[in-house]
């Protein structure tokens, strides 16, 4: 542990917070991917999902709800798992992948690595679509129809 820290300043609240901040991400990046990972059921869990994105961004404590819907599915929950400990929370598609790259990738620049372009709903920002490049084509927010998601 690192003694410089000054742990006094960092209260419960700014921890529980952070997990707020880290479960929102999560959840709102996932909403895109729903129909591949749960097939017909995805517009039920994405009526449960908006809600609570709602309220978690009003600053509503709404977290222990959040990870109980996000838990109710394994493939849902292993989704979230790997999207959480990517320090940038990007879908896993997007992450890179550097335990594969060689020293020489590295050097002249890892094929493993995507940039992605991080897209938002401008309404409200309970919708996050990400793409490859600037040429794929950016979508609307499926709550705002005929509302474009714009870059971070």
């Amino acid at each position: 542990m690192d003694k410089d820290i000054a742990h006094k300043d960092i209260t419960h609240k700014d921890i529980v917070d952070l997990m707020d901040e880290d479960l929102f991400e999560a959840a709102r990046a996932i909403r895109p991917y729903l129909p591949r990972i749960l097939g017909d059921e995805a517009g039920a869990f994405d009526r449960k999902l908006v809600p609570l994105l709602a309220r978690l961004s009003e600053g509503e404590d709404v977290g222990e709800q959040l990870v109980d819907l996000l838990s109710r599915d394994e493939a849902v929950l292993n989704w979230v798992a790997l999207v959480l400990a990517d320090g940038a929370h990007r879908p896993p598609e997007f992450q890179p992948m550097r335990e594969k790259a060689t020293e020489y990738q590295d050097a002249v620049g890892n094929p493993s690595v995507v940039d992605a372009v991080q897209y938002v709903c401008p309404v409200d920002g309970l919708f996050t679509e990400y793409r490859a490049g600037p040429g794929d084509p950016v979508g609307c927010c499926p709550d705002h129809p005929g509302v474009s998601l714009e870059p971070v």
